[in-house]
């Protein structure tokens, strides 16, 4: 099963997330998700045709990237 993009902490007004996903990760259709890097991506990363990802800094995709609809890294 696909891990979904989720807040780990939050914490006043800081969010958390994970550095590395060792599991699929999949952007779920009709929304947007941001990541903060460097990240890295050791299976597959999914990002659907009505779907966005924004990640600011780096990432790294060591397994399959599957992009149909926008990615954005800055």
């Amino acid at each position: 099963m696909p891990s979904k993009l989720t807040v780990d902490t939050i914490q006043g007004k800081m969010m958390m997330h994970d550095t590395t996903f060792t599991k699929d990760l999949t952007v779920e259709e009709n929304t947007s998700a941001l990541l903060i890097g460097p990240i890295g991506v050791t299976s597959r990363l999914t990002v659907p045709q009505t779907s966005n990802l924004t990640v600011f800094n780096s990432i790294s995709v060591t397994g399959t990237l599957d992009v149909t609809g926008t990615l954005d890294i800055r």
